[in-house]
């Protein structure tokens, strides 16, 4: 049995290191949600602008265009947003 326990010790070091990055992707994908949702919000927002010049308003398009898409990677990629503890 002894012969075992740097087995052992080895396997749990690995856990832990998996516990260690399973927690850092769990705020690294909290905090891209939240920067995601910042940025739909300043899409709906730029769709409200209504410029007299329409070089501004094209510009604002190409930005919107930009912008959505995030979106379109999302839905290509499969993502979706789950909660955390």
């Amino acid at each position: 049995m002894k012969k075992d326990r740097p087995n052992l010790d080895k396997l749990r070091q690995l856990c832990d290191e998996l516990t260690d990055r399973d927690s850092q992707l769990k705020k690294n994908a909290a905090a891209l949600w939240e920067i995601l949702e910042l940025l739909r919000s300043v899409n709906d927002d730029l769709s409200r602008i209504r410029p007299k010049d329409p070089r501004v308003e094209e510009q604002l398009g190409e930005c919107m265009t930009d912008l959505e898409r995030i979106n379109a990677i999302l839905e290509q990629k499969g993502c979706k947003k789950v909660d955390h503890e």
